[in-house]
């Protein structure tokens, strides 16, 4: 199937990947979480270096002294290279080991921070894009689009994470819709996508990439994929309204 990646750079466009990671022993007084950057590049800034990401969050563990970080910034690798990611992944890791070990030496409340284990699977935030029978835009997202042949609703603002500034590109949409077309490969039969994978652009992608918009496209895929084979017919064929109804 045909696709694009990237923006108009290439795959040096795609977002930035990120490592998670969890802590243990996180201050009390941040029990209900905190964005660290400024503490975190204070850090740096003692060490001369350069911090990789500078809106980094803690987000606490419920009714625990653990805390889930998101830090680690990954520019420009390419997704689509397993050697990549794997050099993604060992830079993920050595980016969280000293991120924690700035903090505990440079900030007396993180003194006693624990490293307890990085998430087991790397974050890749844009990969391919496969090129369907509609392609969702920017203007959609900007204008809230509606349309006849919906499979889900959006209300997530674009969020991108780019090297330029190492930081977020963070703009409000209008509540959206995603139509069945975009999960339809152009020139294919038989055959659905749902995720960020859809048909969109880079600026859409960043929108709808989120876990939850990603399993209602999910459900709605699956639905309409069963009706197909069900009544023995083609997938350009089902009537998208009543299938989706079934499920809402």
């Amino acid at each position: 199937c045909d696709y694009e990646i990237g923006d108009e750079n290439g795959y040096t466009g795609c977002q930035a990947m990120t490592l998670m990671f969890l802590v243990g022993n996180i201050p009390p007084k941040y029990k209900d979480g905190l964005m660290i950057g400024d503490i975190l590049e204070a850090c740096y800034q003692k060490e001369g270096k350069s911090i990789p990401f500078k809106v980094p969050y803690l987000i606490p563990v419920p009714d625990s002294s653990f805390g889930v970080v998101q830090f680690t910034h990954m520019y420009e690798y390419n997704p689509l290279s397993a050697g990549e990611l794997t050099a993604a992944n060992a830079e993920g890791r050595r980016q969280m080991i000293e991120g924690v070990e700035l903090l505990k030496k440079h900030d007396p409340d993180f003194a006693g921070l624990e490293l307890i284990a990085s998430s087991a699977a790397l974050g890749v935030r844009e990969s391919r894009r496969i090129v369907g029978d509609y392609t969702l835009t920017l203007d959609d997202l900007r204008t809230g689009r509606k349309f006849d042949d919906a499979v889900a609703s959006v209300q997530f603002g674009i969020d991108i994470h780019n090297k330029d500034g190492k930081a977020q590109d963070c703009r409000q949409v209008k509540e959206y819709q995603i139509p069945y077309r975009c999960l339809l490969p152009r020139g294919y039969e038989n055959i659905l996508v749902a995720g960020r994978c859809i048909s969109g652009t880079h600026e859409a992608m960043a929108s709808y990439r989120f876990t939850g918009n990603c399993c209602r496209m999910g459900e709605s895929a699956g639905a309409i994929a069963a009706h197909a084979v069900k009544n023995h017919i083609a997938l350009r064929d089902v009537n998208v309204p009543e299938v989706v109804d079934l499920i809402n």
